[in-house]
């Protein structure tokens, strides 16, 4: 259970908050009611990228809780992917965009913390040796 506890959880809840907005700008590309956006046709499939787009991002943010020794792999595919929302999730109206580089930018550099009980062991053995020595 303490392994649960030890990760990256900023970047996983920038990454997770991101993927909604992308998708949110893939439904609005694919569904595009009334015309309103005039560059992107009714039914664009740049939306379908969108949904798809944000649904990894979802995927990875949450694959960051579960096996955050692999921080560096989905904090480059999160960066990635927030990026290719540029082009497919209506740029997640500009708040995905960055949250989710801002998460994957966090995911990339953060740094597991050691257990203190490691610590205060490491101490106490080091201690022992020097009274076992005298």
């Amino acid at each position: 259970m303490e392994e649960e506890s030890n990760f990256p959880k900023l970047a996983y809840i920038f990454s997770a908050l991101s993927a909604f907005p992308v998708i949110l700008g893939g439904l609005v590309l694919l569904i595009n009611l009334y015309g309103i956006l005039p560059y992107f046709p009714l039914g664009s499939p740049s939306g379908i990228l969108g949904l798809v787009w944000g649904t990894l991002v979802l995927a990875f943010s949450y694959r960051l809780k579960i096996h955050p020794e692999q921080h560096m792999l989905y904090g480059i595919l999160i960066s990635i992917l927030s990026i290719a929302s540029i082009y497919g999730g209506y740029w997640g109206f500009g708040v995905g965009l960055i949250l989710g580089l801002l998460g994957g930018i966090l995911a990339i550099l953060w740094s597991p913390e050691e257990p203190e009980d490691a610590d205060s062991e490491e101490d106490e053995t080091e201690e022992d040796m020097e009274n076992e020595a005298e």
